[in-house]
């Protein structure tokens, strides 16, 4: 099973939610299931997504904390909902949600980002654990028109690409230079 990882913004609008749509649409057409956080903004609209088109089953949410609203009604449409995936509570939130966003795009072919402005910290963080696990990392500019800043961490750069007929960008590897001896 070949899965791909959402992630974004937590201050995401809605006027994105349609683009989440699409995206995930076009992704489970292709085969894929679904790995997301639990947060508000991108990771809700990406669950709203997958309960409209029907395809919870596919569908594993992520929580750093206990399960809220949002991963409650997808594990009762049949979504698996991982609770505290992020570690335990004595842990500070902020490392919570960095591990919970390693966790969900650990084994993940692709990862996709719905980003609200271009240096989100967290997001980024996920985009380059995605990397360094070999996914293939897309990235949405939602309401700014660059490319995200780099990965840290990671050598290369974002390129312009489209995913699902929509432009994007696509992270693009350093090409690794072979050894002459």
């Amino acid at each position: 099973m070949s899965f791909v990882s959402f992630g974004g913004s937590r201050v995401l609008t809605r006027a994105f939610f349609p683009l989440v749509s699409r995206v995930v649409a076009a992704c489970l057409l292709r085969g894929f299931s679904v790995r997301v956080g639990c947060a508000r903004g991108a990771d809700a609209a990406v669950v709203s997504a997958v309960l409209a088109a029907s395809a919870a089953p596919r569908l594993s949410v992520f929580c750093a904390g206990s399960p809220r609203a949002g991963a409650l009604a997808a594990s009762a449409a049949g979504a698996r909902v991982v609770a505290w995936a992020g570690g335990c509570s004595s842990l500070p939130a902020v490392a919570r949600l960095a591990i919970r966003s390693r966790r969900c795009v650990a084994g993940s072919s692709v990862a996709v980002f719905f980003l609200a402005s271009a240096n989100s910290a967290g997001s980024l963080g996920a985009a380059a654990a995605a990397v360094a696990a070999g996914a293939r990392v897309f990235a949405f500019s939602c309401g700014f028109e660059t490319a995200p800043v780099s990965l840290r961490g990671c050598s290369g750069a974002w390129q312009p690409s489209c995913l699902a007929g929509c432009p994007c960008f696509v992270w693009q590897p350093a090409a690794v230079q072979p050894a002459l001896f």
